[in-house]
């Protein structure tokens, strides 16, 4: 009887402190529940923010992205304008050299000209003074020589 009611105590005792284990393991069940609970709130929420900062930045640099395109399209517009431009500038430029190329060319052919009938101009004036003077010396030669000259 003593054995069986030490056995019942110590069942009893055992029973106790598995029914305080149990009740101890309960209580850490739901504590540690609600902590991963927390934790997984946390957890959400830091996932969350973080997807907001990277949604902000990635916007923020399309953003800048874009605003750097913007400026390239209007430089290579102004760009543009400026060969557009130059483009014109150079083709009246070329029409204008062509034009005074032709008035060159005319010049040319006229001071050729000019030099050639310059050229004859003094050859007949030569010719003229030459024919002059033979003819003054043909008439020295007829008048007042053949006076001196008797034959």
């Amino acid at each position: 009887l003593v054995t069986l009611i030490e056995f019942q105590l110590a069942s009893r005792r055992e029973q106790q402190s598995v029914r305080e284990n149990c009740e101890r393991h309960a209580k850490e069940l739901v504590e540690n529940q609600q902590q991963l609970r927390s934790a997984t709130i946390k957890a959400r929420k830091a996932i969350s923010r973080f997807h907001a900062y990277s949604a902000k930045t990635t916007t923020e640099r399309l953003s800048d992205l874009l605003s750097k395109m913007g400026d390239r399209v209007a430089q290579s517009e102004q760009t543009m304008d400026s060969l557009i431009h130059s483009s014109s500038v150079l083709v009246q430029t070329h029409s204008e050299f062509e034009s005074h190329a032709g008035h060159i060319k005319t010049g040319n052919k006229l001071l050729s000209k000019y030099e050639r009938r310059e050229l004859t101009d003094k050859i007949l004036v030569a010719i003229a003074l030459i024919f002059y003077f033979a003819v003054i010396y043909y008439i020295l030669q007829k008048r007042i020589l053949s006076k001196f000259w008797l034959w």
